[in-house]
C-alpha cells in the first residue's frame, strides 16, 4: 500500500470506478477528469455511493459535482476521513 493518503484513497476511487467503466478505470491518472473517461452523473453518483459506504462519509451533491478530477474527489474524502479522527 502506497503511503501518500490522497493515493490511498485514489487507488480505491480507481476499484469502484472499474465497475462503471471497465478495466480502463485502473489506469486512469489522478489528473483525469472524470467526464473524460466516460464518468457520466449516473456514474460517479454510483462511485459514490460505494465511497460512502467504505469510508463511513456523506459527500454533499455540490461537492461531488464540483470535483472534475479523480485527485479532487480524493482530497475531498481524505478530508473527510481525517475530519473524523
Amino acid at each position: 500500500m502506497d503511503d501518500d493518503p490522497i493515493a490511498e484513497v485514489e487507488d480505491t476511487i480507481r476499484h469502484f470506478l472499474r465497475n462503471e467503466i471497465g478495466p480502463a478505470a485502473l489506469e486512469t491518472k489522478s489528473d483525469a477528469k472524470l467526464a473524460e473517461v466516460g464518468v457520466d452523473s449516473v456514474k460517479v453518483l454510483r462511485v459514490v455511493v460505494n465511497l460512502e459506504r467504505h469510508y463511513q462519509i456523506e459527500l454533499e451533491d455540490d461537492v461531488i459535482f464540483r470535483a472534475e478530477t479523480l485527485r479532487d474527489l480524493a482530497k475531498t474524502i481524505r478530508a473527510l476521513v481525517a475530519g473524523r479522527a
